[in-house]
Order: C-alpha cells, then sequence, then structure tokens
C-alpha cells in the first residue's frame, strides 16, 4: 500500500482520481479484472506483479495492468505506462558487463537504498516497471528485459533515445535526492501548489454525473445560503458552476494525461 496520503497530491496520483471517474474506463476494467495479477510480498517495502498479460485494455488509459476504481492511489499500485509518463526514466541492469554505447559505468544505484515503497510489475514483453513511492513522491522507472527479483537490483540510467528530456532529467535529479535521503532542489512533490481547485471540479462532475443540476454544483461548491442569495441575480454563481462541472468532465474524459506532462 503506498503512502500518498498528504495533500496535494502528486499530478500521477490527481490523474488518476479522475480516471477512476470515467465509465469506459469502469467497464473495461470490469471485462478484465479477472485477470489481475497476484501481488508477490518480497521485503517488507516491495512488492512485485508478473504478468504475460499485455493488457491492451488498459494500455489506452495509460495503466500498466487493470486497478480497481473503487480504490484511492494510495490504496494500490497505480503504474502508469512510459509512454504516457514523459518522467518515466529508462534504467539498466547493472550487472550486465556494458551498455548500449559499449562500456561499464563505473557507478549506480540500488533499490534497497531508497528508503521507500517500491512496487515491481513485470509486462509480458519481458520489461519490469518499478515505482518508488512515499508521502509526496512518485517516481517510476523501467528496464527492458529484465526480471528484478529482490531488492538487491543495481541499476545505472539511460537516457539513450528519449525525447522529453527536460522532465527525464528532474527525474534523476529526484531518484538521487532520495538515494542521498536530501530533499531534491526542486523537491520531490511533482503536483500542484494545492490540489483544491482540481478536487472541487471533479466533484461538480461527479454531482452532474449523479443527476444534479447546476444549482446543486453550486450548493456543494459555495453552501446553501450564497447560493440562494445570488443564484437569482446573474449568472457568475451559474458560470462558476457550469466552468468547475465542464473542467471536471475534460479531465475524467481524456484530460487526465495532461497532468502526466506537467513538471
Amino acid at each position: 500500500m503506498s503512502k500518498l496520503h498528504s495533500s496535494p497530491l502528486p499530478y500521477l496520483a490527481l490523474a488518476w482520481r479522475h480516471l477512476r471517474e470515467n465509465p469506459r474506463y469502469i467497464r473495461d476494467y470490469n471485462a478484465c479484472k479477472n485477470r489481475i495479477p497476484e501481488p508477490r510480498i518480497l521485503t517488507k517495502n516491495m512488492t512485485k506483479y508478473a504478468s504475460n498479460d499485455m493488457f491492451p485494455e488498459m494500455k489506452k488509459w495509460g495503466l500498466l495492468f487493470p486497478i480497481d476504481p473503487t480504490l484511492d492511489a494510495k490504496d494500490l499500485p497505480v503504474m502508469w505506462c512510459p509512454d504516457v509518463l514523459t518522467s518515466a526514466i529508462r534504467i539498466m541492469d547493472a550487472s550486465k558487463d556494458e551498455t548500449d554505447e559499449g562500456f561499464k559505468p563505473r557507478s549506480f544505484l540500488k533499490l534497497s537504498s531508497m528508503k521507500c515503497e517500491i512496487t515491481v510489475f513485470k509486462d509480458g514483453a519481458g520489461t519490469s516497471h518499478v515505482r518508488l513511492c512515499s508521502d509526496q513522491i512518485w517516481l517510476q522507472l523501467y528496464c527492458e528485459n529484465t526480471d528484478i527479483v529482490s531488492d538487491d537490483f543495481a541499476f545505472h540510467l539511460n537516457f539513450k533515445r528519449l525525447s522529453g528530456m527536460e522532465k527525464r532529467l528532474q527525474t534523476a535529479q529526484d531518484l538521487i535526492a532520495l538515494f542521498e535521503r536530501r530533499p531534491s532542489k526542486k523537491g520531490l512533490h511533482h503536483g500542484p501548489k494545492s490540489d483544491e481547485t482540481y478536487l472541487k471540479n471533479l466533484e461538480s462532475y461527479k454531482v452532474s454525473a449523479g443527476g444534479g443540476t447546476l444549482r446543486d454544483i453550486a450548493i456543494a461548491n459555495e453552501g446553501l445560503r450564497k447560493t440562494k442569495k445570488e443564484w437569482g441575480t446573474g449568472t457568475p454563481i451559474k458560470d462558476r458552476a457550469r466552468y468547475a462541472r465542464d473542467r471536471g468532465k475534460s479531465l475524467v474524459f481524456g484530460g487526465y494525461k495532461d497532468l502526466l506532462k506537467l513538471p
């Protein structure tokens, strides 16, 4: 179980908050939930999942495998695909003699040195995906053609043939800061200064999806007294309710992927 208890949440957790409300995602999850891999507890802080299934139903949503939409990001191992998560870093097994460039790096990092929760998912193509998670921290790595079986796994960072280099370099800085147990220059949060507006807009969409009116949304967001006072005097409060609903809906139906690209 991850430790994302603090507010504001990282963008990666906010993205899941929105996706889990999408009825089409819920439909796809129900169609393949019986194929969810069982977790294996490797150490106190490390859990592994493995499956030969590539879960095409989930890939279109940006997820590596099915995630129960009734649970929050703090309750289960939400893991995003590297092609939608621009900050994900490719890593190389340090036990191999050479890198793609033909030389052996002199230094490496070890999973056991990361003081956080570690989740590994080995997919059907043989790639191991690693999520490093603690309070407000969410970093993802992936290693091709490698089966990570313990936290003794040592690795190098590999930036060859990768777009979005700036975000991956920031992840590398955060990873090293986590390894050295010191604060990153920009911090490890990678979320908004406040998630209040995101969550208010999401709740506005949920009120509407449940059959609520714009007035119901206004009451939920601004209170009954203010809504009664302003509802008949003009449109600003209605416009605010409409904007909140539409913004929340846009993130639920695809816009959540934009959150995965934010710094």
